[in-house]
């Protein structure tokens, strides 16, 4: 029991690690699509973000004139 506990716990963080890694590309993608290339510290930024914070940064970004208007959503 306790091993089909710890495998489905090990599996539901594996999945949301997935999910949080497909967001960070999405959004790194949108953004270099907008504002060319991304500066490696604010990857370095997004990477420490969860998955909920990724998807509603890459709503944002979609509004955004520039990489330091988007930029400043970090600092919110």
């Amino acid at each position: 029991m306790a091993l089909s506990q710890a495998y489905l716990e090990w599996e539901k963080k594996t999945e949301q690690r997935g999910i949080q890694q497909a967001r960070l590309e999405d959004l790194l993608d949108t953004l270099e699509v907008l504002f060319g290339s991304v500066p490696s510290d604010l990857r370095d930024l997004l990477q420490t973000r969860d998955s909920e914070q990724l998807r509603s940064l890459h709503r944002e970004a979609l509004r955004c004139q520039d990489v330091d208007t988007f930029r400043t959503l970090l600092d919110a």
